[in-house]
């Protein structure tokens, strides 16, 4: 037989109890949804992480392209440049020709 003390206390501990479960679903119902939201956060960052990373590779290829032009005009700039200082050479050449064929020309005269 119980005495009404313990009486008491059980009924007490039941209570504590059954609103301690209820305290630990609640929490345990938030914690959920916590995960739940922080994996929707995660995927949601990888998702961007990918397109960032897509975007990067797109720009590097673009760099590399502009890297190969650029040494590609440099390249024809040389050759041209190299290519007008022989045209000038030679036609200074030649005019220095013409004029001692016109300086002989009017001595002779």
């Amino acid at each position: 037989e119980t005495t009404p003390i313990q009486g008491l206390l059980s009924r007490f501990l039941a209570r504590f109890r059954g609103s301690n479960r209820q305290l630990l679903e609640a929490r345990g119902q938030l914690l959920e949804r916590e995960l739940r939201e922080a994996q929707a956060l995660k995927l949601q960052a990888e998702k961007r992480a990918e397109l960032f990373q897509s975007k990067l590779q797109e720009e590097e290829g673009l760099k590399n392209d502009l890297e190969k032009q650029l040494v590609s005009l440099t390249q024809e700039v040389r050759d041209l440049s190299d290519r007008l200082g022989k045209e000038e050479t030679e036609a200074a050449k030649k005019y220095q020709q013409a004029t001692l064929q016109l300086s002989a020309s009017k001595s002779e005269s």
